[in-house]
């Protein structure tokens, strides 16, 4: 088994087994589940200019880190998370740090600055906010029907310079090519 189909069973065996009815999990749960999830996908993503992903992908969060404790164990075992992870409260300090970033739900009202200011970059743009793709963000992660499922928009990251595997768009609920600004 390749490394590739091995990542690819690791994160389908995610889907699989957390695909259950997460209305009985608590939200610490979740956010491990939304964590190991936001390490995967690395696997899938393809950055321009990136020879090798191994210890070169930056992981960063606008606003909280919801995740604790959990991405950031994740991400220093993780062969590609350059470690330690960053966490960002002002836009204009995010370009050239982050190639993954995580907006979360206290930014919302930020969203048109974000996606003007990153649409064009290297930057796979990350949330669990509801609409969050259909917004201009490339990958919205969350729950929907009490299962965990991942929404990708097409558009936006060809906009990014972004390949994403086609394994990964396979296992998304769906994936739009439109959207945003």
């Amino acid at each position: 088994m390749t490394k590739r189909s091995k990542a690819v069973f690791a994160l389908g065996f995610v889907f699989l087994v957390f695909s259950k009815n997460v209305a009985s999990m608590d939200e610490v749960e979740t956010h491990h589940i939304l964590a190991a999830i936001l390490i995967k996908v690395t696997h899938f993503i393809q950055w321009p200019e990136k020879e090798t992903k191994r210890n070169n992908v930056k992981l960063c969060f606008f606003g909280a880190n919801k995740f604790g404790d959990s991405i950031s164990n994740a991400a220093e075992k993780h062969p590609y998370i350059v470690y330690p992870v960053k966490i960002f409260d002002v836009l204009l300090d995010v370009e050239g740090q982050c190639d993954i970033l995580f907006i979360d739900g206290s930014k919302k009202s930020e969203f048109e600055q974000v996606f003007r200011k990153l649409q064009d970059k290297p930057i796979l743009t990350v949330s669990d906010i509801v609409g969050f793709e259909h917004s201009g963000g490339i990958m919205e992660l969350g729950v929907s029907d009490n299962r965990l499922s991942i929404s990708i928009n097409i558009e936006s990251a060809k906009k990014a310079g972004l390949k994403i595997d086609s394994q990964l768009l396979f296992l998304s609920k769906g994936s739009s090519r439109g959207g945003g600004p």
